[in-house]
């Protein structure tokens, strides 16, 4: 009776779909067991048939004559999608160690995440060399030596969520066709509206990208706030040249072009959504729009759907030992970090200091012996301070009622494919439930009333004196 208590505790439900190139998407859903079958119907999560993927592919391995190949399960993001998070808990000593336990190898964070231009080699025929397989091959060596069978690998790195032809015909020769892993990636779903603002910040926000010389100086540039970047992409079929960001598509949905491209070298996709993860607190999945949602456990929760939803082939009792220690006891005692510490460390930063400082520089507010005197940094670090000091609130500038409209109709679209994927068999059905649109259109309104798409007002903020002064003042 306790054995089957247990089993019931949770249904792990599973879409298995195949399109049109064969190749298998599964989208593993968690309904917690405990829930009515009114509470169930309510889910915004779509009910699946329930699926036995190592049984079946061993299955027809042995039917094959053949021992049933290790699965390569490898995220590839996308970025901005929670990847900083997985990657540091993955990497923790104690957690290796008990997913080698599970037959599961890790591959190095300093392995995989690298840039392409280090994974990638051009040949004298034009094609791509994988320089990691070689890599990878020679770090499973040094360890499968003792092992009796071979054992599946995990890996992570958001630098390939979007692979093109020659990087997929290379990344196919070598781990499906040579080393015959069973290629599995694992995709993060994140919504439209919170992955523009994220990306615009992020690029932003890092000294060696941009912001630590003045404009025009060393090819610096000034930080555009987010409505005059997507107004910039929008005037140039998507793409914002010259603003120092990448060129992000403003109009694309970052996972379906990771979904589209990853299709012809893989045998199959799965996508998780950031929007709803399991809470090691409850045992059952949350939406972590919810203000009362720790940080803890929306950490923990992107882990723990990827530890005991993606790994199949082995015996995943890392699955269990990481849902109950998740608050904490896997981490590792030299990193000394909380699972909330782990969650800021690549949070969003405040540009607006940024701004203010470069309009004073660019519109007369420095004197000459200033400009020579005081680096970018200096000045922006002391309009900070005096933000602080006198508990300053900045005027806001936000985007027009029809930028925001076009933001939030393409995040929409964005939607609709996520759970035309996961729900409705790739075929092509759009529409979502009325719950599930509600739970969309909480998500959107949160972010708007937490001005995400707003930046400082310049303008009305120096017509305040006493910014003048400060300026004037800065010795």
């Amino acid at each position: 009776f306790l054995l089957l208590a247990f089993s019931v505790f949770q249904i792990y439900n599973e879409v298995k779909i195949v399109n049109e190139n064969g190749v298998t998407t599964r989208t593993h859903l968690r309904i917690p067991g405990n829930v009515t079958v009114q509470e169930k119907k309510q889910s915004v999560l779509p009910d699946a048939e329930e699926y036995q993927d190592d049984h079946d592919r061993a299955s027809e391995a042995e039917k094959e004559g053949k021992e049933a190949p290790p699965y390569f399960v490898f995220h590839a993001g996308i970025p901005k999608a929670g990847s900083t998070t997985l990657q540091k808990d993955l990497k923790q000593t104690k957690l290796t160690e008990q997913l080698l336990q599970d037959r599961y190898i890790f591959l190095p964070h300093e392995m995989m995440h690298q840039q392409k231009s280090a994974i990638f080699q051009k040949e004298e025929d034009g094609l791509l060399k994988l320089s990691l397989a070689s890599s990878v091959q020679k770090y499973v060596e040094n360890i499968e030596p003792s092992l009796v069978e071979r054992y599946n690998l995990v890996g992570s790195s958001e630098y390939l969520f979007k692979p093109n032809e020659r990087e997929c015909q290379a990344w196919s020769k070598e781990f499906m066709e040579k080393q015959s892993y069973h290629m599995k990636i694992v995709l993060i779903y994140r919504r439209h509206h919170g992955f523009l603002p994220s990306v615009h910040n992020q690029y932003y926000k890092v000294l060696e990208r941009v912001g630590k010389y003045w404009p025009g100086i060393n090819g610096d540039v000034r930080i555009m706030s987010f409505e005059e970047w997507y107004e910039c992409g929008r005037e140039h079929e998507g793409q914002c040249r010259g603003s120092g960001i990448p060129n992000w598509n403003v109009f694309d949905i970052q996972t379906e072009k990771s979904y589209q491209s990853w299709k012809q070298c893989s045998h199959e996709i799965q996508l998780i959504s950031l929007h709803h993860v399991h809470s090691s607190d409850s045992k059952v999945k949350v939406d972590n729009t919810n203000s009362n949602l720790s940080d803890r456990a929306i950490v923990n929760g992107l882990t723990i759907d990827f530890i005991c939803d993606t790994l199949q082939g082995g015996r995943n009792e890392t699955c269990q030992h990481y849902s109950q220690k998740a608050d904490g006891e896997f981490s590792d005692v030299e990193e000394g970090k909380t699972a909330t510490r782990r969650l800021k460390a690549n949070t969003s930063k405040d540009l607006n200091h940024d701004i203010i400082a470069v309009y004073a520089y660019q519109n007369g507010y420095f004197t000459t012996e200033q400009k020579r005197k005081f680096e970018r940094q200096d000045v922006v670090k002391a309009v900070e301070q005096h933000f602080l000091n006198n508990d300053i609130s900045y005027q806001l500038k936000c985007p027009e009622q029809s930028m925001l409209d076009e933001i939030y109709n393409v995040s929409l679209k964005g939607e609709e494919w996520y759970f035309s994927i996961v729900e409705n068999n790739n075929q092509g059905k759009n529409g979502l439930t009325e719950i599930q649109l509600e739970d969309f259109n909480v998500d959107w309104k949160k972010t708007v009333d937490a001005k995400t798409f707003c930046a400082v007002d310049v303008e009305e903020v120096f017509k305040n004196q006493q910014w003048k002064g400060f300026f004037r003042n800065l010795v």
